[in-house]
């Protein structure tokens, strides 16, 4: 969740300041300091007050900070003939064609690099539970044997909306390795190939956007700028397919994927050395050590509108202005049926939009009303 960004002047020469109810939540300048993981919302009264030489105005927005979300591991799939979560944190996985909303697919379980892997047959993939990923900082990491290098072929793939989405490709556009992002276009460059029928060990990161990867332990890629991809609580997730392009072919194993949790260069490291991730997890901010990055709690705790909302009660002409809002808001959020087929639904990061807009709205008039109210004061 993002700090809200909080207008100082309107038109004018309204200035505007603004009083929190509650300053270790939300402060005067608009900082946000969300309840820990697990704990209750809490209300906050954000007051705008707007003034021009001796004419004032204030306007109240109610809102609602929602604790922060699941930190740590919050999936890991080792196919041991299934593809089931091993933390019970999340559902299954479960078989798609040759697209991520296809249906069909096969997948075998064959010798991996630890005990079973997971056997791409170039036409299936895997569709994972939706939301695993949910903030700016994250973690995946997973061992891959190709048998094909296809250019654009995904083995990790995530999305929040068919133009906003991760993809981990394994031959990239036929020439390296490399973690893709559109539509901002960010090519999250290895400088290397992985090779053909071998085993590769391969970690990314990214942490408020700063990109890291790794490979077989070695950091061979630090870029800034990855774009905010998981913006919303329903991204979807997928391995082997995509959209668009043809799927993976090859061999799979042991994929974490961990939110709000960035992985180290020591713990890339001792997970090749030792076969387990140390990790500190607690969701409360305290230091925990767990191996392997476990945690407790589930992400479907979590799937509540991630937001701060904004009360739209309002005097006769502000509610009027509000209900217009409400109204091209909710027709943002519904898709049609042409974009139904892979995008999804609109959630919280559009309400700061919607409450950046009531505020200029409200500036406005206020402006009116002010302007108004001197001239008849001169007369």
């Amino acid at each position: 969740m993002k700090d809200l960004t909080l207008p100082k002047e309107g038109e004018q020469g309204v200035t505007i300041s603004w009083e929190s109810s509650n300053q270790e939540v939300v402060n005067n300048d608009g900082e946000i300091q969300r309840p820990a993981f697990g704990e209750a919302p809490i209300a906050v009264t954000l007051t705008a007050h707007l003034k021009k030489g001796e004419a004032s105005q204030e306007k109240a927005f109610e809102l609602t900070v929602l604790p922060e979300t699941f930190k740590g591991l919050v999936a890991h799939y080792n196919f041991e003939d299934n593809l089931s979560d091993s933390t019970g944190n999340v559902e299954d996985g479960t078989l798609t064609g040759n697209r991520l909303n296809n249906t069909g697919g096969t997948i075998d379980f064959v010798e991996g690099q630890s005990g079973k892997a997971a056997k791409f047959d170039g036409e299936s993939g895997v569709k994972l539970p939706d939301g695993l990923i949910n903030s700016y900082s994250y973690s995946v990491a997973l061992w891959l044997k190709p048998s094909d290098l296809s250019g654009y072929t995904t083995s990790f793939f995530g999305a929040s909306a068919n133009n906003s989405w991760v993809s981990l490709l394994p031959n990239g556009f036929g020439d390296e390795t490399l973690l893709w992002s559109g539509e901002e276009w960010f090519d999250g460059s290895t400088g290397m190939q992985i090779p053909l029928d071998e085993w590769s060990h391969v970690v990314f990161t990214v942490d408020q956007g700063a990109l890291t990867i790794y490979i077989n332990g070695e950091k061979v890629s630090e870029m800034p700028k990855f774009p905010d991809v998981f913006t919303k609580l329903d991204a979807e997730f997928g391995l082997g397919v995509n959209y668009w392009d043809t799927p993976f072919q090859g061999l799979m194993d042991e994929v974490y994927i961990y939110n709000n949790q960035v992985l180290s260069q020591d713990q890339v490291t001792n997970y090749l050395a030792e076969g387990t991730f140390e990790l500190s997890t607690s969701n409360n901010g305290d230091d925990e050590t767990e191996e392997e990055g476990t945690d407790e709690g589930t992400t479907e705790e979590e799937n509540e509108e991630e937001t701060v909302t904004e009360d739209t009660s309002q005097d006769e002409e502000e509610g009027q202005d509000s209900n217009k809002n409400n109204s091209t808001e909710e027709e943002a959020a519904t898709p049609t049926d042409d974009e139904k087929e892979h995008s999804l639904p609109d959630t919280a990061t559009g309400m700061y939009s919607w409450m950046l807009a009531g505020i200029g709205l409200l500036c406005i008039g206020a402006t009116a009303y002010l302007v108004t109210r001197r001239k008849r004061n001169e007369s």
